[in-house]
């Protein structure tokens, strides 16, 4: 739906912002007036006027006591709260505790036993095991042959079954 009428060459943006005409600003900027001073340059300035040395001032009197020692007029105590509190604790002389005092050295009567569960329970084959002793045969142990130990500890709970070497059995 294309309008049939003539096509306008001004468009709305054209004709609401049109240029405006630039005028340049003139200068506020004073005229440079650039002139030799014939009297030297005596550094007054306001910095310096305005912060004089005031000079040496003298620094104020204290008001603390004057810091001098009196020698006191009677004679000082020599007992003070410190050493009446704090009494001293005589030392007790150092004594040997009973263990140890030992005696001498002495040597055991009975030879010491090479045998040990483990040595008698798990032999390398083909050793002989009748130099170990039987860890049952020494007790008031009943050998016990069931086949499951609860019943034999159940019935006497001093039976033995330790495991054997296979020579021994």
């Amino acid at each position: 739906m294309w309008g049939q009428g003539p096509m306008q060459n001004i468009t709305t943006q054209r004709h609401d912002y049109v240029p405006k005409p630039v005028v340049p600003t003139e200068s506020f900027k004073p005229p440079a007036k650039f002139h030799c001073v014939e009297q030297p340059f005596e550094n007054r300035t306001v910095n310096r006027m305005s912060y004089l040395d005031p000079g040496r001032v003298p620094p104020p009197e204290s008001y603390a006591p004057a810091k001098c020692y009196e020698k006191p007029s009677a004679k000082m105590e020599s007992e003070t709260t410190q050493k009446m509190s704090y009494q001293p604790v005589c030392v007790p002389s150092p004594q040997r505790p009973p263990w140890a005092c030992k005696g001498q050295y002495q040597k055991p009567c009975q030879r010491l036993e090479s045998t040990t569960i483990y040595k008698s329970s798990f032999m390398p084959p083909g050793e002989d095991c009748t130099q170990y002793m039987d860890p049952c045969s020494y007790g008031d142990c009943k050998p016990c042959d069931c086949i499951c130990p609860a019943e034999c500890i159940a019935t006497d709970p001093c039976a033995c079954n330790f495991p054997k070497a296979a020579c021994c059995s």
